[in-house]
């Protein structure tokens, strides 16, 4: 009899620390193309304390569970700027679309093609980029 109520009493404190957490859950999309983005890194913060790690599906979306609280998200992937989001996660929730916005293909506008020599054993021997020679030795 005693067992039977020391398992209940553990088991309900259990299902209480269950009940604490709460899942949050969203999606990451391509702000250019609106595409679904895969394997985009998720992680939620508190404070400087990471809370919960995640990685998009092949859908673009995530799902962590936390303990009820403010968070901070962070979303980044190689490629696109990282993108942050503050969020209150007193229930399970749904969080807007997080857009990746991707970095300019070229920073400086270049639009044209190189113009690359060749040396007789093949070797690129020069290149010029709009002005910009490089030489190759």
């Amino acid at each position: 009899m005693y067992c039977v109520l020391l398992f209940a009493l553990v088991g309900g404190s259990m299902a209480q620390r269950v009940t604490d957490s709460v899942t949050v859950m969203g999606m990451v999309v391509d702000k250019e193309t609106q595409e679904q983005m895969p394997f985009i890194i998720v992680i939620i913060m508190k404070g400087k304390s990471v809370v919960a790690k995640a990685i998009t599906d092949f859908n673009g979306i995530y799902v962590v569970k936390v303990p009820v609280g403010s968070y901070f998200l962070k979303a980044s992937a190689v490629g696109y700027h990282y993108q942050t989001k503050r969020f209150e996660a007193n229930k399970d929730v749904v969080l807007e679309v997080i857009r990746m916005k991707p970095f300019p293909v070229c920073d400086w506008g270049y639009t044209g093609n190189p113009i690359i020599e060749y040396g007789p054993d093949g070797a690129n021997q020069n290149m010029e980029i709009e002005g910009v020679s490089v030489k190759v030795r």
